[in-house]
């Protein structure tokens, strides 16, 4: 039934050292089977590229390279629909750092990613193997949240829940340990600016 989709050779190509997918026309697929089966493919295609890359650096070839996964979005990818996605990112959680490489989640709720019995495990691995946490603005639900997944190593005490609950635009709280807390602002570079708010900005200028 779907021949057209498989039966061919693989048409992409990657040239760059920075590439984006784009992964919304897919979990917006209203069927589950072909689009769980595509996420297969380009989630194996990225994991080969991480493999390849450790191999390489074993092997000597110039420097070392440090691939970096950024999830953006990321609720989507541990939805219970989408078992295929959630799979490769508990595993990428759980060993990357063997491979030099680094991977980053980013949501803007943790109701999405703890909402739901079904995938709850891994997605509690996925924080848990998490080196780095960097906290911005959270509504009341989502602060009681991370409160309860930080109680059993030190906890949130009442001046840094009050510094979440309040954090203007760029306030952010990092949590590098149980130990080390500390919070910062964000200021956005003046090239970052002008591409967000310039229309006609062209960035071979930068």
């Amino acid at each position: 039934m779907y021949s057209s989709l498989w039966n061919g050779p693989s048409t992409l190509e990657v040239n760059s050292n920075f590439v984006v997918f784009n992964f919304q026309s897919l979990f917006g697929a209203k069927n589950k089977t072909v689009a769980n089966a595509q996420i297969l493919v380009v989630m194996r295609y990225l994991d080969m590229q991480v493999i390849n890359i450790r191999e390489l650096n074993r092997n000597g070839y110039g420097e070392v390279i440090h691939p970096f996964i950024l999830l953006d979005e990321g609720y989507n990818f541990i939805d219970p629909d989408y078992p295929v996605a959630l799979q490769f990112v508990y595993l990428w959680y759980k060993r990357i750092r063997k491979y030099e490489g680094s991977i980053f989640f980013a949501t803007q709720n943790l109701s999405d990613i703890f909402g739901n019995a079904a995938v709850i495990s891994k997605t509690t691995a996925i924080v848990n193997n998490s080196q780095y946490s960097f906290v911005f603005g959270l509504a009341p639900a989502d602060l009681e949240i991370l409160t309860d997944l930080y109680k059993n190593v030190g906890g949130l005490n009442e001046t840094e829940r009050a510094y979440i609950s309040d954090a203007g635009n760029g306030d952010c709280f990092a949590i590098c340990s149980a130990r080390q807390r500390t919070r910062f602002h964000v200021v956005a570079h003046d090239t970052v600016r002008a591409i967000f708010e310039q229309s006609d900005f062209e960035l071979q200028d930068i």
